[in-house]
């Protein structure tokens, strides 16, 4: 479920009833930085970023948090990274984060970082992800534009 509240976008993780201890909210990427609001019950977070092979090999983290920064194929790109379905068909990640926390809590998901949230429980777990409106250009808007790509 998702709607357009004023000046953002807001996705529920899971369905209206929330989530299930044990439920898995698997690793995916998203176009643009957004937060995500943990509002009850304990979670695992996960977050991974793209490892990025220089001309000679060696590598380093991709500059996540950036949307302008995104690499591109050739020189200093993710290796394999298949962003359009979350990294889920290769690529080599590295692991930037993996906790537990009580909620309520927010975290920043930067511009894609793969990330994946489980709902430890008890009880259900009520989580959101918020994003800023944008514009086919990448630009932050107020008004909701229906350009689907920015919440992606």
């Amino acid at each position: 479920m998702e709607w357009v509240s004023g000046n953002v976008f807001i996705r529920l993780m899971g369905d209206r009833e929330g989530l299930k201890p044990g439920q898995v909210v698997a690793g995916h990427t998203h176009n643009f930085d957004h937060t995500s609001i943990f509002f009850c019950g304990r979670w695992r977070v996960k977050k991974w970023v793209p490892v990025v092979r220089e001309p000679f090999g060696e590598s380093v983290l991709s500059p996540v948090g950036i949307a302008s920064a995104k690499p591109t194929p050739g020189n200093g790109s993710p290796v394999a990274a298949d962003d359009a379905n979350g990294g889920a068909n290769g690529g080599e990640w590295a692991m930037l984060a993996d906790f537990e926390r009580e909620g309520p809590f927010h975290l920043l998901i930067e511009a894609h970082a793969r990330h994946e949230f489980t709902f430890l429980g008890p009880g259900v777990g009520k989580a959101w992800c918020v994003y800023s409106h944008r514009t086919p250009q990448g630009e932050v808007a107020v008004d909701y534009t229906g350009w689907w790509d920015g919440y992606r």
